[in-house]
């Protein structure tokens, strides 16, 4: 007898094949809340009942409902959940939906050959694992032998390209970014990826162009264009133009980025204003004192009657297509600032070299590939004869306590300097040093955006943005950074004794 329906076991399991089949009928009809329920209701009657839980969980999958899913998956019994290879590889994809890519690999593995998956779908989500896990190019052969077996999906393509890009093959990275754009004309995210990767590798014609499908590409950063309730045309940049307003997108990184193109625009208009992040006025007005520093974009209100158009500050290069970088002269941070700064610092440490150190992104999708440990800069730390300044913004006292405690290290915390709220002040903090080493964070746009000695550490794949290049040391939009680039997903041990062994190097080569 079943304990839970006092039925025979023979009889219980008739009623939950039944069930199933009902649930499934239900489910075809669109019905999906009653499917779930003759699901559940099978389970109960016959609870080593596989096709109940398989039906139940690929329904919940089907429907994106990751988190009822993933309950389910725990309420299956061990021996249910290794008598159905159906039901392992539903387990497998919802580990990678938690970012488990290990453990689903593992499941995924061990169900080659298996009648219950279909191979061309089996073979994705290996690739996925390998992808996932930062082993790119030991992913490329599985999304090929999916694409061969005949899966033909938006997914497949746009992590193919990824892990081609990531792998060292651009050109075949771009080559399936095309055909899935004209398979997929919809799909948006193809396009932008398209024109991150041209504008990576220099291709920034077509690159800034393409750049326009952020906006429609489905990504945080990009959901609502800053102009959008402005009453304005938006400028294309064919006809000459009175005043334009050129609005901010993205953080302080993105707006320093483009900024550099405002002297090549400027020339095009005979009135050019920016509406930025109000803490980047102060850099702006005294490098360009032409152009006007306009209400911030929740305030447009008060300028909107005076210009004649407007463009977000991302279209920049599509209207200047032969701008690039900081041909026009860099950020100017207050001089005399500077100059006391030096001054008190050297007094402070006589006979250092003034290192500035910044090792965390933040308020970023993309900040946790950019972020490093603090104690893992101890070979940095060891390099003698230098005095470590903190530009770290946020609250970091916990981070410089722990580098206190574990290395000996007192990294100096100027309580002059608000690293978060006076940008101004932090470039000024900055040009007074002998060198800024740095993640890819704003610290880092703002010191290579004025000019200061600037050493950028990169990572390799997920969070190296468009504008630090595809590979080499420098990059075309902060030629005069040197850039330190990560071969290893989340590993940055190596690249962390490179830049100590350079920083010893230039130590020795000082005195």
């Amino acid at each position: 007898m079943n304990p839970t329906t006092g039925l025979p076991v023979n009889a219980a399991l008739q009623q939950a094949v039944l069930l199933v089949a009902r649930g499934n009928a239900l489910q075809k009809a669109g019905d999906r809340n009653g499917a779930a329920q003759a699901y559940q209701q099978a389970i109960r009657l016959a609870p080593l009942n596989a096709a109940a839980y398989r039906a139940l969980l690929e329904l919940l999958v089907h429907a994106g409902d990751t988190a009822n899913a993933q309950l389910v998956m725990r309420a299956v019994p061990p021996v249910v959940h290794q008598q159905s290879a159906a039901i392992r590889f539903i387990h497998a994809r919802l580990l990678l939906q938690e970012e488990q890519p290990e453990e689903a690999l593992a499941l995924l593995q061990a169900l080659a050959g298996s009648t219950e998956v279909e191979p061309a779908t089996l073979a994705f989500n290996l690739a996925l694992c390998h992808t996932l896990t930062g082993k790119h190019a030991e992913s490329l052969p599985f999304y090929e032998q999916a694409r061969k077996l005949g899966l033909h999906t938006p997914p497949l393509y746009l992590n193919w390209a990824r892990s081609t890009l990531f792998s060292g093959n651009p050109d075949d990275a771009e080559r399936i970014y095309r055909e899935a754009a004209r398979a997929w004309p919809n799909e948006v995210i193809f396009k932008y990826e398209h024109a991150t990767l041209l504008l990576k590798t220099g291709h920034y014609d077509l690159g800034f162009r393409l750049f326009h499908h952020r906006w429609h590409a489905g990504l945080p950063q990009f959901q609502v264009p800053p102009g959008r309730e402005i009453s304005l045309p938006t400028w294309d940049g064919r006809k000459p133009l009175r005043s334009l307003l050129v609005t901010r997108e993205q953080g302080i990184g993105e707006q320093i980025v483009f900024s550099a193109l405002l002297p090549a625009l400027a020339r095009k208009v005979d009135h050019l204003a920016v509406s930025f992040d109000t803490r980047l006025y102060p850099l702006i007005r005294r490098t360009w004192p032409d152009i006007e520093c306009a209400a911030p974009d929740e305030a447009l209100d008060s300028v909107r009657g005076r210009f004649d158009a407007w463009l977000s500050s991302g279209d920049i290069g599509a209207v200047v297509p032969d701008a690039l970088g900081w041909k026009d002269g860099y950020l100017a941070p207050d001089l005399g600032r500077t100059a006391q700064l030096r001054e008190k610092y050297q007094r402070q440490f006589p006979g250092k070299k003034l290192v500035g150190v910044s090792w965390t992104s933040r308020e970023s999708a993309l900040s946790k590939f950019k972020t490093m440990n603090p104690l893992d800069w101890k070979p940095i730390f060891e390099v003698p004869d230098c005095q470590f300044i903190n530009l770290q913004y946020g609250d970091v006292r916990a981070d410089l306590a722990r580098v206190r405690e574990v290395l000996g290290v007192d990294i100096h915390q100027d309580p002059e300097i608000d690293a978060w709220h006076d940008l101004d002040g932090l470039a000024a903090q900055m040009a007074a040093l002998d060198l800024v080493i740095t993640s890819s964070n704003s610290t880092a746009h703002i010191a290579a955006g004025t000019r200061a000695p600037t050493w950028i550490i990169l990572p390799s794949t997920w969070g190296l943005l468009w504008y630090w290049g595809y590979k080499d040391n420098r990059c075309d939009w902060y030629p005069e950074a040197r850039l330190f680039r990560a071969e290893g997903e989340g590993d940055w041990n190596p690249i962390l004794a490179e830049v100590a062994a350079a920083l010893q190097q230039g130590c020795r080569a000082r005195t």
